[in-house]
């Protein structure tokens, strides 16, 4: 492979005691410059013994390869974050057919706290609509007037003292 590069293969034969073995690889004829250091070769007496020095906790107990574990891992974690994100989906259409909306987003600006939720035109809203905000226990916080509004979405202004912040909703007057 050029240089210092090489490939090679180690058997072990069965007449090999358990224990630990230093092996050094020189080019025939040369000195190793650097000189590198040895290769340590652990020799185990049974496949038993080999598996519980596995230094994954996944292969020692299960017998295993972790990379094996993660993908097979990978379908079913995909399917659990689209079931939560199909569910959460659902949620969010049944609020706001009941005129109800969770806060997604909070910022602040110069005329205040600028909150973004899942209500938008389709519902009847529009701008200068004002809705009552609650905390996550449902307590009442006051009401918060819309600035923008698109299809399913607005925007609405809430004073600092209110506290809004991301899992508060809001609600249309009843």
């Amino acid at each position: 492979m050029g240089g210092y590069l090489w490939r090679g293969r180690l058997v072990i034969g069965p007449e090999t005691r358990p224990g630990l073995y230093s092996l050094k690889v020189l080019a025939p004829g040369k000195a190793a410059t650097p000189p590198f250091p040895p290769f340590q070769i652990r020799v185990f007496g049974d496949p038993g013994t080999y598996r519980r020095n596995l230094s994954s906790l996944i292969e020692r107990y299960s017998g295993f390869a972790p990379w094996g574990v993660a993908a097979s891992a990978f379908i079913p974690v995909i399917g659990f974050f689209s079931l939560v994100f199909l569910l959460s989906q659902k949620i969010d259409s049944l609020l706001a057919q009941e005129g109800k909306a969770e806060i997604y987003r909070v910022r602040q600006t110069d005329q205040g706290i600028e909150i973004s939720f899942g209500l938008g035109r389709d519902q009847g809203l529009e701008e200068g609509t004002r809705l009552n905000l609650f905390d996550e226990k449902g307590q009442s916080l006051g009401t918060v007037e819309v600035r923008s509004v698109a299809a399913r979405d607005a925007v609405a202004l809430a004073a600092e003292e209110q506290g809004a912040r991301p899992g508060y909703w809001l609600a249309k007057f009843s």
